[in-house]
């Protein structure tokens, strides 16, 4: 089972929403079934395994409909395969659609334009936490990865060639500039992590998007950024660690989950996969 939840602009009609998921899905639109409440309705009645179910709900604000389908299609548990579903959805009603990234910040959310464009924004926080309603607040880029370089460049230099590399994807990029005591301090004395960058790596750079931006998937941009770095180290004469945007990777495990993280070393066409964190068998 899985489910794609999202927020639109106006009030697409529950009747419609059915029809676009059965032409999307191919299941009849009469094994569809609508209702407003999944807890209430569970509660006193039972869950037919041949039905699809639809949450609808009209609530407040500047996306102030809200829908949930709940889908036996396994295509979607792949985020990219949920997006292109709400694209087509934009697209043909003309609306504008909200639903959830991959980032852990609570107010950030994926924006579909009708014309299939997506990029990322911070709901306005104030009318989130206070009302429950979505408002468009600011667009807003997670971290597009994090290098660590064994000495000191001219931070303006390495920005113009990173914004070279990445212009097909990124129209602006901007660099948060850390010494390596900024790093350290958060791990913890002993750890590989910590004698690794203590021993090789002096300079981290946070490398982010700025304004509004394409948006990527994680898997995206984790090979988007691998690339490029890759080239920027074949062109330059230090070592280069790279932490990616699934650098650290959480998963299931009796008694809990915990994660394993790793990190991407290069020089020239040297490479190196290092696992820094490796995720316990059980808790």
């Amino acid at each position: 089972m899985t489910n794609i939840c999202f927020d639109i602009s106006s009030n697409l009609r529950p009747e419609e929403f059915v029809q676009y998921c059965s032409d999307q899905v191919n299941v009849k639109s009469t094994n569809f079934v609508v209702i407003d409440n999944s807890i209430d309705y569970c509660s006193v009645n039972e869950i037919e395994s041949d039905k699809v179910y639809i949450e609808h709900r009209v609530t407040s604000g500047q996306f102030d409909a809200w829908y949930e389908v709940y889908l036996k299609d396994d295509r979607f548990k792949d985020i990219e395969n949920r997006i292109d579903f709400l694209k087509v959805l934009s697209s043909k009603y003309n609306l504008e659609v909200l639903t959830s990234d991959e980032d852990l910040n609570p107010y950030s959310f994926i924006l579909i334009n009708p014309d299939k464009s997506c990029c990322t924004i911070d709901v306005d926080y104030d009318t989130y936490d206070e009302k429950g309603e979505m408002n468009f607040g600011q667009y807003w880029n997670a971290n597009f990865g994090t290098i660590a370089l064994e000495k000191k460049i001219d931070i303006d230099d390495l920005e113009k060639r990173l914004r070279d590399i990445f212009s097909k994807y990124y129209d602006e990029l901007s660099l948060e500039y850390y010494n390596q005591d900024f790093y350290l301090k958060s791990l913890k004395e002993g750890t590989f992590l910590r004698k690794l960058l203590k021993k090789n790596y002096s300079h981290h750079f946070i490398v982010k998007p700025i304004g509004k931006q394409n948006w990527y998937s994680v898997k995206q941009k984790v090979d988007i950024f691998t690339e490029g770095i890759k080239k920027l180290a074949k062109n330059s004469d230090f070592e280069i660690c790279l932490f990616p945007a699934d650098y650290s990777k959480v998963e299931n495990i009796p008694g809990g989950s915990d994660s394993e993280e790793y990190c991407l070393q290069y020089f020239n066409r040297f490479e190196k996969r290092t696992i820094y964190k490796k995720r316990r068998k059980s808790w």
